[in-house]
């Protein structure tokens, strides 16, 4: 159930958190508070930020999003990746890779999806998104994959 105080919801409203810096103040004691409900997250987190120590064979990846991918939905590009194809043949060689969120932009005190970067703008993330959103030339795609990823990318 989603969280129903306002001290459980302040995480998600700090600035730094909405535009991807994990590490706030506030997140190693959320950390800690959720070890009592799932003891393995200190070794989820270790599996995340440091793949090649327990030999994954995905690791995270951020990359803008392709250019054939832009005005798309995300259902699609989802559908697309996890299947392991890709028009542009970005994924030959690869196999598939799970989407898993988008990094969007929006210019400061508005509400719209931003166009460009520059002054006046700021960057929020949007986890698994709804399938209908449609790709912006600005976004920046997150996605589990393997190292062949980074490298095609």
């Amino acid at each position: 159930p989603p969280p129903s105080n306002a001290l459980s919801k302040h995480l998600l409203l700090l600035p730094s958190f909405a535009a991807g810096k994990v590490f706030s103040p506030d997140f190693f004691g959320n950390v800690l508070g959720h070890i009592y409900h799932f003891p393995a997250t200190i070794e989820f987190i270790e599996a995340m930020c440091m793949p090649q120590h327990f030999r994954q064979t995905s690791c995270a990846w951020q990359v803008k999003c392709p250019a054939h991918w832009v005005g798309k939905t995300f259902e699609e590009l989802l559908e697309s990746w996890s299947l392991g194809a890709d028009p542009s043949g970005l994924l030959e060689g690869v196999g598939p890779v799970l989407v898993i969120a988008l990094y969007r932009l929006r210019r400061a005190g508005d509400s719209s999806d931003g166009e460009e970067g520059g002054d006046g703008w700021q960057g929020y993330n949007v986890t698994v998104p709804k399938g209908r959103t449609h790709l912006a030339a600005t976004d920046l795609v997150t996605l589990l994959g393997p190292p062949d990823f980074g490298r095609a990318a």
